[in-house]
C-alpha cells in the first residue's frame, strides 16, 4: 500500500547519508583571553565571521578549527618568533637596572636613619 508521497520520500539511511550545512561561527571576544589566541586575535570591524591576526596581518574565518590552524601555520610561527626576538620588555624599555633601584632604596633608608 505505497503511495505516491511515499516512494518519493527519502528513507531514514538516506536523510543520514545527506551532509549537514556548514553553520558559519561568529567572532567571539572571549577566544581574545584565551591562552592560545591572547595577543594576536583580534575582530574584524563590520564583520562578525572574520577574525584578524595582529601578527600576520591577515584577515581569516572566524571559526575555532580555523583559528587553532592558523596559530600552528608555519607563517604564523615565523612571525611570532620576529616580535617575539624584537619586542623589549618595560625594563629595557625605560633603562632601568635592578642594580639602580636596590643602590636608590639603600640610600633612601640610609637617609631615615640619619635624620630620624
Amino acid at each position: 500500500m505505497n503511495t505516491e508521497s511515499e516512494a518519493d520520500s527519502p528513507s531514514p539511511k538516506e536523510k543520514k547519508c545527506e551532509k549537514a550545512k556548514h553553520r558559519q561561527q561568529l567572532y567571539r571576544e572571549e577566544w581574545e583571553s584565551a591562552l592560545l589566541f591572547a595577543g594576536w586575535l583580534q575582530p574584524v570591524v563590520g564583520n562578525k565571521t572574520r577574525a584578524m591576526c595582529r601578527c600576520c596581518k591577515i584577515q581569516i574565518t572566524a571559526e575555532h578549527s580555523v583559528l587553532k590552524n592558523h596559530l600552528q601555520s608555519k607563517k604564523h610561527q615565523e612571525k611570532v618568533k620576529c616580535l617575539a626576538l624584537n619586542q623589549m620588555s618595560i625594563t629595557q624599555c625605560m633603562h632601568v637596572s635592578t642594580e639602580n633601584v636596590n643602590l636608590e632604596t639603600a640610600v633612601k633608608t640610609a637617609q631615615l636613619k640619619l635624620s630620624g
